[in-house]
């Protein structure tokens, strides 16, 4: 609101024309250099004042348990033509009938309606996801997979669960393969992680390590949350965020 009045006050506010000719010595460089369009003047201290800055690779506040290793997702994002929720984030498709659009939108609500059947993610399964994801990285590792592709690979499980938001059960069943078997790449990943998720057996890999975001920092402050509890919150695409805490017991709530 501080904002949007300062920026009316500018709006409104009238710059009396300055003639250049009748200006001089250093009086003539201020005159060349004061705007004569309010408009302009507006734009000129809204640039100066309020930049847009896009956050560094290794911001804090980037949320790695979507994109591991502090990197932020630059590949592509599947999207649904039209509304409705329940899908992947809403997307807009041109109406030339010429251009392919009547088609997407049938294969992205067939997916819709595929992905609607399967079981969302319990809490559970949104609490040990970065575990999980630890553990496929080992299997990967141990299937002499290279390097490359075990990173791509568990980024794009990161990708599908954030997205997605099914339980890792259903993650690994044949119907949300069917669901995803219009991407490659996804439909390779998931046939992996169905393989490792009938494998596997004992205890998961412990999760990496992480820094606390400043979301998490504001809502222990907010809330008085106890320093040696963990605060993770969860940003969820078709949800509310999900604020998970865990004692010193290792008891999370």
């Amino acid at each position: 609101r501080r904002y949007a009045s300062r920026a009316a006050a500018v709006a409104a506010a009238v710059v009396p024309p300055v003639d250049p000719a009748a200006a001089t010595g250093d009086d003539a460089g201020e005159a060349e250099a004061e705007p004569n369009n309010r408009i302009d003047f507006a734009r000129a201290l809204h640039c100066e004042k309020f930049t847009l800055q896009r956050p560094l690779p290794d911001s804090a506040e980037d949320d790695t348990e979507i994109m591991p290793g502090g990197a932020l997702f630059d590949g592509p994002v599947r999207f649904f033509a039209g509304g409705g929720g329940g899908g992947r984030k809403k997307g807009t498709v041109a109406d030339d009938p010429d251009d392919g659009a009547g088609e997407l939108r049938e294969r992205a609500q067939a997916m819709k309606e595929a992905l609607a059947k399967i079981a969302d993610a319990p809490y559970d399964d949104i609490g040990r996801f970065p575990a999980v994801a630890a553990t496929f990285r080992q299997f990967m590792e141990g299937e002499q997979v290279e390097a490359a592709d075990v990173e791509a690979a568990v980024r794009t499980l990161h990708e599908l669960f954030a997205q997605d938001e099914k339980s890792l059960e259903a993650m690994a069943s044949t119907a949300y393969a069917a669901a995803v078997v219009g991407d490659q790449n996804h439909a390779k990943v998931i046939s992996q992680f169905a393989r490792f998720w009938q494998c596997h057996r004992g205890p998961l890999a412990a999760a990496p390590p992480r820094a606390e975001r400043g979301l998490e920092a504001r809502t222990r402050s907010m809330h008085g949350i106890p320093m040696d509890w963990t605060v993770r919150v969860v940003q969820r695409a078709h949800k509310e965020d999900l604020v998970i805490l865990t004692s010193t017991e290792g008891e999370s709530h």
